[in-house]
């Protein structure tokens, strides 16, 4: 028995259900699976990722993923700066004077 996917609308009682897999809410817009067993809701990526259903006890199981259902990944996605990662040069020197200072203090002024 094949999974239903659903696109949860607004003022859906499917939100604020809690997905057993990730245990986030759902929300307005998401793809969701209803497990044909129990009948549990999940986000559409936590079922499929999951292979089935997240609650305890229950042996519902993913079928293959239709691709007209998947959603549509993005073309191109654009890459982050190389130095999106990098502190700026005055936090890292703030920091190396914090260090030094605590050494400072435990080598000379600590009994």
């Amino acid at each position: 028995m094949a999974e239903r996917v659903i696109v949860v609308q607004p003022h859906s009682e499917l939100i604020g259900q809690g997905c057993p897999t990730c245990n986030r809410g759902i929300e307005v817009d998401q793809r969701v699976v209803d497990c044909p067993r129990c009948h549990t809701i999940h986000h559409e990526d936590c079922w499929y990722n999951k292979g089935g259903c997240g609650k305890v006890g229950c042996s519902g199981r993913a079928t293959r993923r239709d691709p007209d259902q998947a959603p549509n990944a993005p073309a191109s996605v654009k890459p982050v700066s190389s130095d999106a990662n990098q502190l700026p040069m005055s936090v890292i020197l703030g920091i190396i004077a914090v260090l030094v200072l605590i050494i400072v203090y435990f080598m000379f002024f600590r009994n």
